[in-house]
């Protein structure tokens, strides 16, 4: 594999390691001519062979000491093409091993680990505990771009599947800027009021007051969030009395379970019907562990599921 293009690519679209080591060429498509880059990406967490949800980036080029996700998938792309195991095969991965194969989850790790060793950054905290895992790309992405000022929500639409685990990923990231979003420069006075004349502060108050309304916004749809997971807890109750025939099917690939929506495609939006994963149609949900059921396809049966037996942590947890 290139470990620099897995390293960043896999940053830029905020991905796990497995999302990484399972991609193939196929996932990508390339409009030249707006220079952007398309990836087709799983929708669900509880299974990274499920594709149907598309994340595009265009040229950052313009962007200083910032990667350029659109030329970095095509100097990757001729890469796998001038690749003596890969040209022929057809739909390869996307990062592959020495020997043309997806590379394991342990293996993305590893990878970058040893750029981070190249790098002179330790692979271990104060505590023994290991820095680089599954999700340092993911994690390292989104705290890059909150640092950068992009608006933690389209980071979360971004990163696809994440809910809330994005807050926690950012954590305080967003607090280093609180000075400029308050239309305070970047005074090192102890007092910045004192370097600032009468119409800066006119327009720090006038933003400021923008900021206060921005807020008084975010709380009325906090409230409304509140009340539509109010409403969900009452679905998943009403969920043990489903009596809608329902058509479900299970990836033997990865092993989760999917609700069909339309002919062809599940809720997740995943086309099994051009997937060449072996799959099979099921009936009910009964005896399915919690854990297997797709979290976009299935949430209150999963909930339910989950809540009722014990099951192990998720990955992305």
């Amino acid at each position: 594999m290139q470990p620099m293009h897995l390293a960043l690519l896999s940053t830029l679209f905020l991905l796990r390691e497995v999302e990484s080591g399972t991609a193939n060429i196929s996932a990508w498509t390339f409009d030249h001519s707006d220079k952007e880059i398309s990836w087709n990406l799983p929708g669900s967490k509880t299974d990274p062979l499920a594709l149907g949800t598309t994340r595009t980036w265009g040229c950052l080029c313009e962007l200083k000491d910032f990667a350029c996700p659109y030329h970095l998938a095509v100097d990757h792309f001729q890469w796998l093409m001038n690749h003596p195991t890969l040209n022929a095969k057809g739909d390869s991965p996307l990062s592959p091993t020495e020997c043309g194969s997806h590379p394991p989850k342990t293996k993305v790790v590893d990878t970058f680990e040893r750029l981070a060793s190249l790098m002179n950054m330790p692979l271990t905290s104060p505590d023994g505990l290991r820095l680089f895992g599954g999700h340092t790309a993911r994690v390292t992405g989104a705290q890059t771009f909150a640092l950068a000022g992009l608006e933690i929500n389209k980071i979360r639409i971004l990163a696809r599947h994440s809910g809330d685990t994005i807050l926690r990923y950012v954590a305080d990231v967003p607090l280093r800027t609180l000075r400029a979003d308050l239309g305070i420069g970047g005074s090192t006075s102890s007092s910045p009021s004192l370097s600032m004349g009468p119409g800066a502060k006119a327009a720090g108050v006038t933003q400021l007051r923008s900021r206060l309304t921005a807020l008084e916004s975010q709380m009325t749809k906090m409230e409304s969030a509140l009340l539509s997971q109010s409403q969900d807890m009452v679905g998943i109750a009403a969920g043990f009395v489903q009596t809608t025939p329902r058509a479900y099917l299970q990836n033997l690939a990865s092993s989760a379970v999917h609700l069909v929506s339309t002919e062809g495609r599940t809720v997740c939006g995943w086309k099994f019907a051009r997937s060449r994963t072996s799959t099979r149609a099921m009936a009910t949900l009964s005896g399915v562990p919690g854990i297997l059921m797709c979290e976009a396809c299935l949430p209150s049966e999963r909930t339910i599921a989950c809540a009722l037996g014990p099951a192990p942590l998720s990955d992305d947890e």
